[in-house]
């Protein structure tokens, strides 16, 4: 299952580490965690 949305693609996980667990790939380069913007940090935590 994929999922494209408006900031990042949601992929499924072949080998979950917990129940639910998915793999959130933002759109746009960063280098790391801390160069995301507010609103990508809020939908990749909800």
């Amino acid at each position: 299952m994929n999922l494209r949305i408006k900031l990042a693609v949601v992929i499924k996980d072949n080998y979950p580490v917990t129940k639910h667990h998915c793999l959130i790939i933002p759109k746009r380069h960063c280098a790391d965690y801390f160069d995301l913007y507010q609103p990508e940090i809020k939908l990749y935590h909800t």
